[in-house]
C-alpha cells in the first residue's frame, strides 16, 4: 500500500508539471500602441530573421496588443545612395504621420541610417539598437538621451583559448571574412587579439582579396596543424552575393581541420562551434532593453551594453568527427544536435510505467535477487582478485602496498628489480628507507593523509646498490571505509632514462640555438606558402626588424615589389620540385632601404612534421651598391670625354664655318652696293644676308659650347643678373606661367662674364617656358654652397671648392632618363622640328664650363625639371 501511495503521487506530480500555467504578471496598462523594427538585411538572412522574431515575441509576450511592423533595408544586396535616397522617402511616407512609440534598429547599415536620418524618421522617439558590432561612443554623443542598444561582438580571443586546449599541436590559425565591412570588422577583432597567442602563426582568407573559389582552394591546402574559424563569407572578390546555406558547408567540407565560428547558425553547416553570438539571446537582451524603455524608464539612465551575451555551443556530431570529448568543454555549455534518446523523448510515460514496473515486481526481484547475489559477489571478488594479481605483477611499474605505518606489506616484480631487493629484504623496509631524502617522503605522506593521494610526484629513489634513480610517484590513501587511514598503496614509474634523454635533447637545442643566432650569416626557415618560420637574430638586424617580427610574415610582403610575381610563379614551385634553389634578390628593409640578399635554399623532410624550407643568406647590398656606383661612374666620364670630344669638333667646324660665312657676307655687301632699293635682286640678297647672318648667330652659339668665345669676366653678384632676367621674362613669357625668386642676401661673387650669365639664365627660364605649354612655375633661386670630395668623387667635372649656385625648376611634363642622359648634346632636341635648333642647352654647357663651373639636370616625367649651375665663388 506504502508503495502504491508513492506510485500515486509521483504519478500525479509529474503529471501537473506538464500542465502548469505561466503565471506572469502582464503589465496593467497597455501604454504602447507601435513599434517599428528597421532591419539591416532581407527577409531570409538567418542572423536578423532570428533577432527580429524573438523581439517580437518577447514584446508581444507583455504587450499582447502591441502593433510590431518590420522594414528590410536589404542592404546585403543593395546599397547605393540613390536605393537608400528612395527607401529614405519611402519610410518618410509611411511613418512621417504617425511615428511609432519605439524604433528598433538591427545591425549597422539600420543603426548609421538612423543616425544620419533620425530627425527625419524618429525625432524623440527613443532608439534601441541590435547586433552593431563597429559601435563607437561618439556615434551617439548628444543623444544619449534617445538611443541606447547592444553591441554585438564577437569573443574570437576566448574561442581561439578553447580551441588551443582542445587542439595543444595547433600552431598555425586562419581567419575566414569576406570584404564586407562586417567581415572586415571581424578581421579587425581578430587583429587586436594576436598578441595573446605568442608563437602563433595567423593568416586570413579575405574575400577582399580572393574569389570564393580561391578561398576554398587555399582552405583545402591547409596543413594537420592548424584549426579555422569562419567569421562570415557572403561575398568573394567577384562580387556575387552567397547564402550561407549554400557556402558555409562548402567550407566546413573542404577544410581538412576543424572550424570554429562566431554565430549559432553556424553550428547547422559544419562548425565545431565556440564561444558563439546568438541571435535568440541577443534578441532577448535588446527585447529586456525595450521593455524597459515602454515601461517609462529614461533612455538616459539606460546606458549601451558593450557586452555581448555570447555564450559556448557546439555541434555533437562536430564533437564526435575530431575526438573532442564533452568533459573538455567550458562548464554550461550548449550541444546540438546531439541524438535524442527514447527516454529522453518519451521522459513522462517511461518513468510512469518503470514506476509502475518496479512497484509490481520490487518484491519479487528482492526474494530472487538476495540468494544470487551472494553467490555472484563472491565469484566476481575472485575473479577481481585473480585479475588485479595478473595486472599488479605484470606491470612495468613499480607497485606496492604498505599498512599505516608505511611498511611494505606487498610488491611486485617491478619494484623488487628497481630496488635490487628480495621479497623478504622488502618485508624490513618501510618507504622512507627508499627515497633518497626520508624527509621529503614523511611530508609526502602527510600531505596524502589530508588530501587522500599525490599524483605525479617527482622524487629520487635509492636501489640497494646505491643507484639512484628519478621517479614520477603516484600513491593514494587506503581508508576503512569509516575516513580511518589503514594504508597506502601507489606507484614509481622510472623516468631516469627520460630524462637524460630530455637534457640531451635540450643540449642538442642549445646548440643549435646557439650556431643559428651565433652565425654571421642570415639563418632561416620558411613554409612552402612562403612565411617565415624561424629567422637568427642577424636576419632581423640585416632587414631592420626587432626580434621575432618577421616570423609569421610572408616573405613577399618585404620583398621588392617586381620580384614578387617571380617569387610566387618561379621560386615556390621550383623549391616544391627541385628541392634546393640559389640566386640573389631585393629586400625591403623596415625603413625602406634596399637590401640585397644572396641566398642558398634547400627543402628539410623531417620524420614527423610537415616539410619546410631551410635557407642560408648573405647582405650582397654594399657589393652590388659599390659596382653600381663604378658603372655610374664610368658612364659620366664617358659622358664628359664624350661632351669634350664634341666641344673640340663643334669648335673647329664653327671656326671654319664662320670664314665662309664673312666671305658670304662680304660678296653680298658688294652686290648690294650697286643696287639702288627697287632692283628686282634686292630681295633675295637680303634674304641670303639675313640666313648669313643667322648662321652667324649659331656658329656664335657653338663658340660658346666649345669654350672658345671671347669672355670679358668681371666680378659679379648674380642676383643682379637674376633680376635683370626676370624683368625681361615677365614682358616675353605667357602671363600664366608665374615666376618665383629666392634668391639669397648673402650671395658671394662670382668671376663672370655677365652677358654670358644672362645668356645662361634667359636659356633655361625659356626652356622651362617651353615645357609648360598649359602654364606653370618658374621658380629661380641662388644660394651659397660648398662641394666637397664625397659630391666629387660620384660626380665627375666637379672640383671640390666654394661655389655659387643657380638653380631653374619648372612644374612642367619633365623628361624620361634616357633624354636627361642627351640633354646637354649639340642639336639634340625634345621641341618639333623648326622650334629649336638644339644648341640652346649646349651653349649654356659651354659657357659653364668655360667659367669652370658644373651644371647638374635632375627630371622625371610629369614631375617637372631643375638645373643647377656651380659657378666659383670669389
Amino acid at each position: 500500500m506504502v508503495a502504491l501511495f508513492l506510485f500515486i503521487v509521483l504519478l500525479s506530480s509529474i503529471l501537473s508539471s506538464q500542465t502548469v500555467k505561466d503565471t506572469r504578471a502582464r503589465p496593467s496598462k497597455p501604454n504602447p500602441q507601435s513599434v517599428l523594427i528597421l532591419n539591416s538585411y532581407h527577409k531570409g538572412y538567418p542572423w536578423t530573421d532570428e533577432l527580429v522574431t524573438t523581439i517580437a515575441r518577447e514584446l508581444l509576450h507583455v504587450f499582447p496588443k502591441l502593433q510590431v511592423r518590420v522594414e528590410y533595408m536589404d542592404s546585403k544586396r543593395i546599397h547605393t545612395q540613390q536605393y537608400l535616397n528612395l527607401f529614405l522617402k519611402l519610410l518618410k511616407e509611411k511613418y512621417g504621420g504617425a511615428r511609432p512609440d519605439m524604433a528598433i534598429v538591427t545591425d549597422d547599415n539600420a543603426f548609421k541610417f538612423s543616425l544620419r536620418h533620425y530627425d527625419d524618421l524618429f525625432q524623440g522617439v527613443p532608439v534601441v539598437f541590435v547586433g552593431v558590432n563597429r559601435f563607437e561612443s561618439e556615434m551617439i554623443r548628444g543623444r544619449e538621451g534617445q538611443i541606447t542598444g547592444i553591441v554585438q561582438y564577437a569573443d574570437i580571443g576566448d574561442t581561439l583559448d578553447l580551441a588551443l586546449r582542445l587542439h595543444p599541436s595547433t600552431r598555425h590559425v586562419v581567419i575566414i571574412h569576406d570584404g564586407t565591412p562586417t567581415g572586415l570588422a571581424y578581421r579587425r577583432q581578430a587583429e587586436s587579439v594576436e598578441t595573446r597567442f605568442r608563437g602563433l602563426n595567423f593568416s586570413y582568407l579575405s574575400g577582399k582579396e580572393l574569389t570564393t573559389k580561391e578561398m576554398l582552394s587555399r582552405l583545402r591546402g591547409l596543413a594537420r596543424n592548424s584549426v579555422a574559424m569562419l567569421c562570415i563569407w557572403v561575398k568573394g572578390k567577384e562580387g556575387v552575393y552567397i547564402p550561407w546555406a549554400e557556402i558555409y558547408p562548402k567550407i566546413t567540407q573542404a577544410s581538412p581541420v576543424p572550424v570554429y565560428g562566431v554565430l549559432d547558425d553556424m553550428l547547422s553547416y559544419g562548425v565545431v562551434g565556440g564561444k558563439l553570438q546568438s541571435a535568440k539571446y541577443h534578441g532577448k537582451a535588446a527585447a529586456q532593453l525595450v521593455l524597459r524603455i515602454l515601461k517609462g524608464e529614461d533612455v538616459k539612465d539606460i546606458p549601451v551594453t558593450l557586452v555581448s551575451p555570447n555564450k559556448y555551443m557546439f555541434d555533437y556530431r562536430q564533437l564526435q568527427k575530431w575526438g573532442i570529448p564533452e568533459s573538455s568543454l567550458p562548464e554550461g555549455s550548449l550541444i546540438i544536435h546531439k541524438p535524442i534518446s527514447f527516454y529522453q523523448s518519451h521522459k513522462k510515460w517511461v518513468w510512469s510505467g518503470l514506476i509502475l514496473f518496479l512497484l509490481m515486481g520490487v518484491v519479487i526481484l528482492l526474494m530472487a535477487a538476495n540468494i544470487r547475489i551472494k553467490n555472484k559477489a563472491q565469484k566476481a571478488l575472485q575473479a577481481g582478485e585473480r585479475k588485479y594479481r595478473t595486472l599488479f605483477d605484470d606491470s612495468q611499474d613499480a607497485i606496492f602496498v604498505a599498512n599505516k605505518d608505511s611498511a611494505f606489506l606487498d610488491v611486485n616484480y617491478a619494484t623488487l628489480d628497481l630496488l635490487g631487493r628480495s621479497r623478504e629484504e622488502i618485508q624490513d623496509l618501510k618507504l622512507w628507507d627508499v627515497f633518497v631524502n626520508a624527509h621529503e617522503c614523511r611530508l609526502l605522506l602527510d600531505r596524502i593523509t589530508e588530501d587522500g593521494k599525490a599524483k605525479n610526484y617527482e622524487a629520487k629513489i635509492k636501489g640497494k646498490d646505491g643507484q639512484i634513480f628519478d621517479c614520477l610517484i603516484t600513491i593514494s590513501a587506503l581508508n576503512d571505509g569509516t575516513d580511518n587511514l589503514v594504508g597506502y598503496h601507489g606507484i614509481f614509474h622510472d623516468i631516469t632514462e627520460l630524462k637524460e634523454t630530455m637534457e640531451a635533447l635540450r643540449q642538442s637545442e642549445r646548440n643549435f640555438r646557439d650556431l643559428f643566432e651565433n652565425v654571421s650569416d642570415l639563418v632561416y626557415q620558411h613554409d612552402f606558402e612562403g612565411r617565415f618560420l624561424k629567422v637568427n637574430a642577424p636576419g632581423h638586424k640585416a632587414l631592420g626588424y626587432k626580434e621575432g617580427e618577421l616570423v609569421g610574415k610572408k616573405i613577399t610582403e618585404i620583398m621588392k615589389p617586381e620580384f614578387q610575381g617571380a617569387y610566387e610563379k618561379e621560386y615556390l614551385p621550383t623549391i616544391k620540385e627541385k628541392g634546393f634553389f640559389h640566386g640573389t634578390t631585393v629586400f625591403l628593409a623596415k625603413d625602406g632601404r634596399e637590401r640585397y640578399i644572396e641566398f642558398r635554399n634547400g627543402v628539410v623532410r623531417p620524420a614527423y612534421g610537415d616539410p619546410y624550407v631551410a635557407g642560408i643568406g648573405r647582405d650582397v647590398t654594399e657589393k652590388i651598391l659599390q659596382a653600381k656606383e663604378m658603372k655610374k661612374l664610368q658612364a659620366q666620364l664617358i659622358q664628359a670625354q664624350r661632351m669634350e670630344a664634341v666641344g673640340t669638333l663643334a669648335g673647329g667646324v664653327a671656326h671654319d664655318f664662320n670664314n665662309l660665312l664673312q666671305a658670304i657676307m662680304g660678296y653680298i655687301q658688294i652686290l648690294l652696293m650697286d643696287k639702288d632699293s627697287k632692283h628686282p635682286d634686292i630681295e633675295p640678297l637680303q634674304a641670303i644676308k639675313k640666313t648669313a647672318q643667322r648662321g652667324a648667330e649659331l656658329v656664335q652659339q657653338l663658340f660658346a659650347f666649345s669654350r672658345k668665345a671671347e669672355t670679358s669676366p668681371r666680378p659679379l653678384n648674380l642676383n643682379e643678373e637674376v633680376l635683370e632676367a626676370e624683368k625681361l621674362l615677365k614682358r616675353t613669357i605667357p602671363k600664366m606661367i608665374d615666376i618665383e625668386l629666392s634668391l639669397d642676401e648673402h650671395l658671394k661673387l662670382t668671376n663672370a662674364d655677365p652677358v654670358q650669365i644672362g645668356q645662361v639664365i634667359m636659356n633655361l627660364a625659356i626652356n622651362a617656358r617651353d615645357a609648360m605649354p598649359n602654364g606653370g612655375k618658374i621658380i629661380i633661386k641662388t644660394a651659397n654652397t660648398t662641394l666637397d670630395q664625397d659630391y666629387c668623387k660620384t660626380h665627375i667635372g666637379a672640383t671640390p671648392g666654394q661655389y655659387v649656385l643657380l638653380s631653374v625648376t619648372d612644374t612642367g611634363k619633365g623628361m624620361d632618363s634616357e633624354t636627361v642622359q642627351h640633354i646637354f648634346d649639340p642639336f639634340f632636341t625634345t621641341k618639333e622640328p623648326g622650334k629649336g635648333t638644339g644648341l640652346g642647352l649646349a651653349m649654356v654647357y659651354g659657357i659653364v664650363k668655360s667659367h669652370r663651373g658644373y651644371i647638374t639636370c635632375s627630371s622625371e616625367q610629369d614631375a617637372g625639371t631643375t638645373f643647377k649651375v656651380y659657378l666659383p665663388a670669389i
